[in-house]
């Protein structure tokens, strides 16, 4: 009995050092984190539209999801540009040519949801299209759940104090306008 309680004991130490070993969201290591999360999204989407890995589907996903994270990451420079110049109460001349950087760059979002809407439309059936929107919500409300207040943080956090929903914005997998 000693010898099963002292292999549960070590099997717990090991197991908790090893959890405190690994990257907490994808803070260390971005491109890992972000690897993981789009095929988690992938495996999740293929098993709800009961897709094949033949589908003609994923070639469209898929350069969809590149065009859509190359805007976003624009949309991202372009905001943090303009929030720097705020922050240093740059004179409205210098901040003009921000603003009108950030609203060009969020308006190519916005655009660019119409156009893959448009396009996954015409690789699925309407019931698939309908499965596909529902399951891409629930993966982003749970990958925010997961992310925590701000988008910092790892899995098992939460939302914290009900002030937003972390994240980064946007989305990249939604095909709605809300942002």
């Amino acid at each position: 009995m000693k010898k099963f309680l002292l292999a549960i004991a070590a099997a717990s130490l090991l197991f908790c050092v090893s959890a405190f070993a690994q990257p907490r969201g994808g803070q260390n290591r971005d491109g890992d984190w972000r690897e993981r999360v789009n095929a988690e999204r992938k495996a999740l989407i293929k098993e709800e539209l009961r897709l094949q890995d033949s589908d003609p589907f994923w070639a469209v996903y898929d350069e969809l999801q590149a065009q859509g994270e190359e805007l976003m990451k624009a949309r991202m420079e372009a905001k943090k540009a303009l929030r720097e110049a705020v922050k240093d109460n740059k004179p409205d001349k210098e901040i003009e040519p921000l603003l009108d950087a950030f609203l060009k760059a969020e308006a190519a979002c916005i655009s660019f949801k119409d156009t893959k809407r448009d396009r996954i439309r015409k690789v699925l059936t309407p019931s698939q299209f309908a499965r596909l929107l529902l399951v891409e919500e629930r993966f982003m409300n749970r990958q925010m759940d997961q992310r925590g207040p701000g988008g910092h943080g790892g899995p098992g956090q939460g939302r914290g104090n009900g002030h937003g929903h972390g994240g980064h914005g946007g989305g990249h997998g939604q095909f709605n306008r809300q942002q």
